[in-house]
């Protein structure tokens, strides 16, 4: 949880709101922090494999988007669509 809320408040103070994904990259980062709260809060374990899932597809997301900033558009384009 500590990452995710480093990373919310990291992207609504360091960040350039005119990123073409800023609103989504902060409601992402919204949802994930309130999936930890509740299921610690309430005690559910479904929070853990929604989380466990969750940080899976941030690490596949992420190497798409390291694609994204490059010149290798075609790379780009194989690693969203196995994403």
């Amino acid at each position: 949880m500590g990452f995710h809320l480093g990373a919310l408040l990291n992207q609504i103070i360091f960040e350039d709101r005119e990123k073409s994904d800023f609103i989504e990259m902060t409601l992402h980062h919204l949802v994930t922090v309130y999936l930890y709260g509740f299921s610690y809060m309430s005690n559910f374990f479904i929070g853990a494999p929604v989380a466990f899932l969750h940080n899976w597809a941030d690490v596949v997301v992420s190497f798409t988007r390291v694609w994204a900033e490059s010149e290798y558009k075609v790379t780009t384009f194989i690693s969203f669509v196995f994403a």
